[in-house]
């Protein structure tokens, strides 16, 4: 994401020097969306780093429709 940021400054810098004002505008655009993907990616990595995510086991009946003890301990 960093190298796309880098290379979406040096595509605004020159369509400015180019006077392609229009294309600046959108590559700004372009860049601060860039930005804010790279900020929340970097926020995801840092709380997502406590450990392993617990699904729990999936209920399902016996041919009886009982549920086993298992499976009723865990939907506690």
């Amino acid at each position: 994401m960093t190298e796309i940021i880098d290379n979406l400054q040096a595509r605004i810098e020159e369509a400015a020097r180019h006077g392609w004002f229009g294309e600046v505008q959108g590559l700004r655009v372009s860049l601060e969306a860039a930005r804010l993907k790279l900020a929340d990616a970097e926020r995801n990595t840092r709380t997502s780093a406590t450990g392993p995510v617990l699904l729990g086991l999936p209920i399902t009946a016996r041919a009886d429709n009982n549920i086993t003890a298992v499976q009723a301990r865990d939907t506690d």
